[in-house]
């Protein structure tokens, strides 16, 4: 709002039950430390699969470990090979990692 942009609106939903939004209606979507925080994770990729457009960007961030009590339990935590294998079931296609620092991993997906 302070920088007048227009095109971007946020949402507060949740994504493990349905969403109220047209699918293939985003361009992307951030999912940033909440894949340790889903009981359903493969619902929540499969609707955000349904709402991204073809050729739409997935950025993932996520915590890499527990690191001695700094992030989730370590029984919480989806490994990063865990999440490729996640999103790549659900017809994404992984076109980088990214640097996420010490204690987090990162990668950008597209939609197919």
């Amino acid at each position: 709002d302070k920088r007048g942009i227009v095109n971007v609106e946020m949402i507060w939903a949740d994504v493990e039950k349905e969403v109220s939004i047209d699918a293939y209606s985003l361009d992307a979507v951030v999912l940033s430390n909440v894949l340790f925080q889903f009981d359903k994770i493969d619902k929540a990729i499969i609707n955000i699969a349904r709402l991204i457009k073809p050729e739409g960007q997935l950025l993932v961030v996520d915590w890499s470990d527990s690191h001695g009590g700094l992030g989730p339990h370590s029984s919480h935590v989806i490994q990063e090979e865990q999440a490729i294998t996640l999103v790549q079931k659900h017809g994404f296609r992984i076109l980088k990692r990214l640097p996420a620092g010490d204690y987090h991993y990162a990668f950008l997906a597209i939609s197919s």
